[in-house]
């Protein structure tokens, strides 16, 4: 199989800089002929996965969801093929796709792997700055889940889902009771009712394409990349004292059923911001902190993927 890599060198905290002999070394013995192309900056990615996929390429990520992201961005559409190397801090849609960690197992995994149409999610939000779009490939979060998404850019040098958690815990010791309020409402044709039924303070509201954020958070535990839905997280507000004790369920999926939960599998949903305004992440890059609108719905076999826990 040919490839072309795409490295993120500043992802894992820089760490990943130093790896680029071994991550040839290690495709080349799994059978892959690699091209590797490095990465400058953020966004830079998402051009080049663009041209590669026009061309009909196998695009492989060596990175992060972040990377992950651009690249997804830039292949949907095209012809191109996505592979994923858990080579970033959290590495949840890498596992989502079953991938595991060590390099050498995961470049034979790929070499292997079974092609997958899977899913992307979209979001579609309004803020002061006015209406955009976004596709996302693992999760999308508003609300507590994006203001720690945005600190936990600060701490991914303590790896996986330390970083997040350590992002979890500042967030807490800051938070007061939120200044939004906001109601879910269904799309057309995406479901007959509104299953999550929210009209109130949100603490968060995560949608999943994976199962698991943050290197391990499992807030939506039941989640596959492959079904043609999202499923979707929404925690009411809730006090701190609360939401401390809550934390450690979500490590296991535990937290489903909990009275301040709500969990649905939809095609699609909104949110309106009645007071104040939400911050939002998608693939745990942040989209805005001030939107006053939201729309998600699920883009079925969106992109194509060497996928060896789907096949």
């Amino acid at each position: 199989m040919t490839a072309h890599v795409l490295l993120n060198p500043a992802a894992r905290g820089g760490r990943n800089a130093a790896l680029r002999p071994a991550l040839g070394a290690a495709l080349a013995d799994a059978g892959i002929d690699a091209t590797i192309h490095t990465t400058a900056a953020p966004g830079d990615a998402e051009p080049l996965a663009r041209a590669l996929g026009e061309a009909g390429e196998v695009v492989i990520v060596a990175g992060g969801d972040g990377t992950i992201h651009e690249a997804v961005n830039g292949l949907v559409g095209t012809d191109g093929v996505l592979g994923v190397l858990a080579m970033g801090t959290g590495n949840d849609f890498a596992h989502a796709l079953g991938m595991v960690d060590p390099l050498a197992d995961a470049a034979r995994q790929l070499a292997e792997a079974p092609r997958v149409a899977v899913d992307l999610g979209r979001v579609r939000w309004t803020d002061s700055a006015g209406t955009h779009e976004r596709l996302f490939s693992n999760c999308l979060g508003a609300g507590f889940d994006a203001h720690v998404a945005a600190l936990a850019a600060e701490t991914k040098w303590l790896g996986g889902r330390a970083a997040y958690l350590a992002a979890v815990l500042r967030t807490l010791w800051a938070w007061r009771r939120p200044l939004h309020h906001v109601r879910t409402r269904v799309l057309a044709g995406a479901h007959e009712d509104d299953p999550l039924g929210h009209d109130g303070p949100l603490f968060l509201c995560s949608v999943g394409n994976g199962h698991s954020v943050g290197g391990g958070f499992h807030l939506t535990p039941d989640a596959v990349p492959h079904d043609g839905l999202l499923d979707v997280c929404l925690v009411r507000h809730l006090p701190t004292r609360r939401a401390l004790k809550l934390l450690p369920t979500t490590f296991t999926g535990d937290h489903v059923g909990e009275a301040e939960v709500a969990m649905a599998r939809l095609a699609g949903f909104g949110l309106d911001v009645a007071t104040g305004a939400l911050a939002v992440h998608a693939d745990g890059e942040i989209l805005t902190l001030g939107a006053t609108q939201m729309e998600v719905e699920v883009l079925p076999g969106a992109i194509t993927a060497l996928a060896p826990g789907l096949g």
